[in-house]
């Protein structure tokens, strides 16, 4: 006697526990990190090189490559965990900061050993980043960086979002999310104002903790 037989196919939406903790943690160190990154790209580009423009134009190259990588990105979903995801975005991140903290030390050094040429200092500053072959290709792979760590970080929290949540949950996760990372953001805002008003050249040392 033939049976029929319902296969039901669903996928596990447990979104509780450890999984809600260790999700709003990882968007709270993302934000943290990503205002840290942004700090160092202004600290060089307009404090140091003072030049608004150069801020734009870095970000632009790095969302231009957010762009292109944005699919690529989002079939890397299927063959990685989001644990394995957010390794390769933190690494792409920390060696985009790593790069700009190298250019501030050297842009510190380069600025005290010409105190004497006030008027030159930032035309010099700036023939002596872009003139040199080594330095524009960091910045090219700094760029490249932000771009790639920004689009697998993005991608990544829309996919455990997705993959784990209920559709009817998508908006409350999603803007918890955001309040998460916001507060990340904030608490990088506090600690370098609170390092800058006791000492402005601390905020340099701390690029590298």
């Amino acid at each position: 006697m033939d049976q029929n037989w319902t296969i039901v196919i669903s996928v596990d939406k447990d979104f509780s526990g450890y999984k809600k903790r260790n999700f709003y943690l990882t968007n709270f160190l993302l934000g943290f990190l990503w205002m840290l990154f942004h700090f160092t790209v202004v600290f060089f580009f307009t404090f140091q090189l003072k030049s608004v423009v150069l801020v734009g134009i870095f970000l632009w190259i790095g969302n231009l490559v957010a762009f292109l990588v944005d699919i690529p990105v989002w079939i890397l979903q299927k063959y990685f965990k989001s644990k394995t995801l957010y390794t390769f975005g933190a690494f792409f991140q920390l060696l985009a900061m790593g790069i700009f903290t190298l250019f501030i030390f050297q842009a510190t050094d380069f600025i005290t050993q010409n105190a004497s040429w006030d008027s030159k200092i930032i035309n010099g500053l700036v023939n002596f980043i872009f003139w040199d072959l080594l330095a524009l290709t960091l910045l090219l792979i700094a760029a490249i960086s932000y771009g790639l760590a920004k689009e697998i970080n993005d991608v990544t929290t829309l996919s455990y979002i997705m993959n784990n949540v209920p559709p009817t949950s998508y908006s409350e996760i999603m803007a918890r999310s955001g309040i998460f990372s916001g507060i990340g953001m904030l608490f990088w805002l506090i600690s370098s104002g609170t390092i800058m008003t006791l000492n402005p050249k601390l905020i340099v040392f701390t690029l590298l903790l």
